[in-house]
């Protein structure tokens, strides 16, 4: 491994970014996918798959009410907005509980795991393999797990009100996200 890292140029480090769940993706004819409206962590390996989802559900969103793009852009929010918020939590949660130092609360996650007893366990999370985004009807938000509430955000308990412990980069990015929407 030291001899591959050795024979590169030049090596780079970069922040992964989040965002709390919006309240709302569209407004009018505007909508918004992927990263735009649900950048998450990579501790769920969701991101890109989201933004796959997206597209095909606001595709057959668009073929069901071809006459009514608002409401199209509608039925697409509240087909995906709880399903893909959920996955930004459940990837935010995990990016501390992957991530834990040596102890008793470590050792307490990896019996858990052993257990099959986490709320990422395979039998835990078949919702979210299970799921046909292309299935354009409202029934299929039934599919979600408990709790796919858009306040249901794990950056309130883990940073102590702070959102993502990092002030001046909230202040610069997630500031002017909001400046930029407020008028949403």
């Amino acid at each position: 491994m030291l001899s591959i890292i050795g024979a590169t140029d030049e090596t780079y480090k970069w922040a992964l970014f989040d965002r709390r769940p919006l309240q709302r993706w569209s407004v009018g004819r505007v909508t918004l996918l992927g990263d735009a409206c649900h950048p998450m962590l990579p501790f769920m390996g969701q991101g890109g798959a989201q933004a796959i989802e997206d597209g095909a559900t606001l595709k057959g969103c668009l073929l069901k009410l071809s006459n009514d793009i608002p409401a199209a852009l509608q039925l697409y929010e509240k087909l995906r907005l709880p399903r893909a918020s959920r996955l930004q939590g459940m990837s935010a949660t995990n990016k501390t509980r992957f991530h834990m130092l040596d102890g008793p609360a470590q050792r307490e996650r990896d019996a858990e795991m052993a257990r099959g007893a986490t709320d990422w366990s395979p039998t835990a999370i078949a919702w979210l393999f299970a799921h046909d985004a292309e299935l354009i009807e409202v029934q299929s938000m039934s599919a979600l797990p408990p709790k796919a509430d858009i306040n249901d955000w794990p950056h309130r308990r883990l940073a102590d009100g702070n959102y993502d412990g990092l002030k001046s980069r909230r202040n610069r990015d997630v500031g002017w996200f909001h400046r930029c929407t407020s008028m949403w």
